[in-house]
């Protein structure tokens, strides 16, 4: 029968949680980085395709686009990890 007390064999979520909370915290961000360089490829290799597309002398494509993702991927940060109280 099981007691509303935690057993000595490990049972207690909350003594597991700060290994358990590190590996998934890093999990969390490794995640965000791999999204993050899939979107910086993505937009180099777009930006590539246009340049070559329009045949001009200068990447102009190459560096506004990865430069608006890097941007973008700030601004969706800090949106993300502001305060929620303070927005209205």
């Amino acid at each position: 029968m099981k007691s509303g007390k935690p057993s000595a064999s490990g049972d207690d979520p909350v003594r597991q949680a700060p290994s358990d909370n590190g590996r998934g915290l890093m999990l969390r961000y490794a995640g965000l980085a791999s999204r993050y360089l899939a979107i910086l490829a993505l937009t180099l290799w777009m930006g590539l395709r246009a340049d070559t597309w329009l045949d001009w002398r200068f990447p102009l494509f190459v560096w506004v686009l990865p430069m608006a993702a890097v941007i973008g991927l700030i601004v969706k940060a800090v949106i993300d990890t502001s305060d929620k109280s303070s927005r209205s």
